[in-house]
């Protein structure tokens, strides 16, 4: 019994929380550009796409030790599931009181204990561990794709915040021009104190905003830093600035769009993989309702007579527990089922609701132009050279241009989100490799 019970323990040391080894993480640490490596990504020191940060992420970021501690745990019920029943012994020893004559008194037995398995317990067992290994795989590669996609959502955002600030300049700009103009005729008496005060009121508006939209640049690009896993210092010193794109697939056909969503989403396969975990889980119910056959051959010492002995014996007869197992797997099996349908369902629905929110930013984007302000400054300018105007009217005209040209800024970038908004929905990754995480 000691030598059969006989194991190693292991004790690994426990996890130690460090400060030191989050402010010391780095973009070019060697196992990353090794990981970066092997998926035919290069990252250059200045020039770090979304893509490039992607993958450094899910090197970084402790999700992945963390799903592939999960998917050895999956793999290792797979060897436990092959295993038969274990091989035991007993042993029987008898005295008689009155014995006589010169036999012994003594009776001694020595047999094994054999569990013949029936209704294919064992390969029901297997079945359940191979779903179990494909779903974790399923799982591992779900949990990827979400560390890869919130690098992509955040350095979009990063992007259009950049974007949205840098637009809000050339309309400064404007405004600070017609400032001065307005200041000039304010002197030689062409306009009052209010119009003046309602110019300067526009002034400070924009500043406000303009230290808004700084704060959510910032804000941005720290939510970046945190998606990859890196302190911001370091994304400052690797990744200065990145120019992202999102597609709202215009002449993709909303069936092929379908197709392509259920076929990429990793939800759905994740979902699949339990579904398939539940489905085993019936066929092992169903299996151990057949008991099993326990044999004992030994040899049994009988008062100096030695003997050769078999036992037979069905330690477990079908019972109402079986059947009530066999019940509750199968109604596992239909929620796992039903889980797949809304699963499907859900990811159509959200594509639909892409499909509507890009085919009405892109209406939008068609609708908008500044061809209107454009003309009138052209009017207003060969107004002033004719001498009918003077240079502030000049200059308002072209702070509705500058006003003009940012409100097609802004529907530009809402178009921007609706594309990425479509990609999550398609499970798809704009411009990269077809799922290079598989590997």
């Amino acid at each position: 019994m000691v030598i059969a019970a006989c194991g190693t323990y292991h004790a690994p040391p426990p996890p130690v929380p460090s400060a030191g080894e989050w402010n010391a993480r780095r973009l070019d640490d060697l196992p990353v550009l090794a990981s970066l490596d092997s998926l035919g990504v290069r990252g250059s020191p200045r020039d770090w796409s979304d893509w490039a940060l992607a993958q450094a992420a899910w090197a970084l970021r402790p999700e992945r030790a963390r799903v592939a501690a999960e998917v050895r745990v999956a793999a290792a019920a797979g060897v436990a599931a092959g295993a038969g029943p274990p091989l035991g012994v007993g042993t029987e020893a008898e005295y008689s009181f009155d014995g006589a004559g010169r036999e012994s008194r003594w009776a001694v037995a020595f047999r094994a204990i054999l569990t013949l398995e029936t209704g294919g317990k064992r390969g029901a067992r297997r079945a359940v561990a191979a779903a179990g290994s494909l779903a974790a795989l399923a799982r591992a590669a779900m949990e990827g794709w979400q560390v890869r996609w919130r690098v992509r959502e955040a350095a979009l955002q990063e992007h259009l915040a950049e974007r949205r600030r840098d637009a809000l300049w050339p309309e400064r700009q404007a405004l600070d021009s017609v400032l001065e103009g307005a200041g000039r005729r304010y002197g030689d008496g062409g306009i009052g104190s209010l119009t003046l005060s309602q110019w300067q009121l526009q002034l400070v508006d924009l500043r406000r905003e303009e230290a808004v939209l700084q704060v959510a640049v910032t804000e941005a690009h720290a939510a970046l830093a945190d998606a990859v896993g890196v302190p911001v210092a370091e994304l400052d010193r690797v990744a200065p600035g990145r120019e992202v794109r999102s597609g709202c697939h215009p002449g993709e056909r909303r069936d092929s769009l379908q197709a392509v969503a259920l076929e990429h989403r990793l939800e759905l396969r994740s979902a699949l993989a339990e579904y398939a975990v539940r489905e085993a889980e019936v066929r092992l119910a169903v299996a151990e309702r057949w008991p099993d056959l326990e044999l004992g051959p030994g040899l049994f010492f009988d008062h100096g007579v030695a003997k050769w002995i078999i036992s037979f014996a069905v330690p477990g007869l079908p019972s109402a527990r079986e059947r009530g197992a066999v019940l509750q797997a199968e109604a596992r099996r239909a929620v796992a089922g039903q889980t797949v349908l809304q699963v499907q369902e859900s990811s159509l629905a959200q594509l639909d609701r892409a499909l509507a929110s890009c085919s009405a930013w892109r209406q939008a984007v068609d609708g908008q132009e500044a061809g209107a302000e454009r003309s009138r400054l052209a009017m207003v300018g060969a107004q002033y050279r004719r001498g009918e105007i003077g240079r502030l009217e000049v200059q308002q005209s072209g702070l509705e241009v500058a006003r003009a040209e940012r409100r097609m800024s802004e529907v530009a970038a809402r178009l921007e989100e609706a594309g990425l908004v479509l990609e999550a929905a398609l499970g798809v990754w704009g411009g990269a490799p077809e799922e290079p995480w598989d590997r």
